[in-house]
């Protein structure tokens, strides 16, 4: 192994990797857990679940925000199932986790509204 070889290893190490390859890297995650690997599903609700339970919860509002888990429950369980589709842009993973988790936040309180029946989150 030459030594610049050697040299860009240990740099790589200390250093890490660059922003483009963390963001990379987490979109091939999110692609493969939209896929239906649960392995990938479970490191995103390890490291990314408390901020999607924030988001969650915002949308959710003070009515419906002890619902949060259910939520995320709700979207790592269609990522299982490969019932998700994750776009081909690049750095669109947190993004677009984001959005998700917003989007079916929003359909549990329709949801939970139309169960409850009208004038019944008054």
């Amino acid at each position: 192994m030459s030594q610049g070889m050697k040299s860009n290893a240990a740099r790589q190490r200390i250093f890490g990797r660059t922003d483009e390859e963390l963001l990379d890297g987490l979109d091939d995650l999110v692609r493969d857990a939209v896929r239906g690997d649960s392995r990938a599903v479970g490191i995103i609700a390890v490291v990314y679940g408390p901020m999607l339970n924030d988001e969650a919860r915002d949308e959710l509002g003070p009515t419906w925000e002890e619902e949060s888990a259910d939520v995320l429950q709700t979207m790592f369980l269609a990522m299982c199932e490969g019932r998700m589709l994750f776009p081909s842009i690049r750095g669109a993973a947190i993004p677009w986790m984001q959005r998700t988790v917003r989007e079916i936040a929003r359909k549990w309180v329709r949801q939970r509204e139309e169960e409850a029946g009208p004038g019944a989150a008054e």
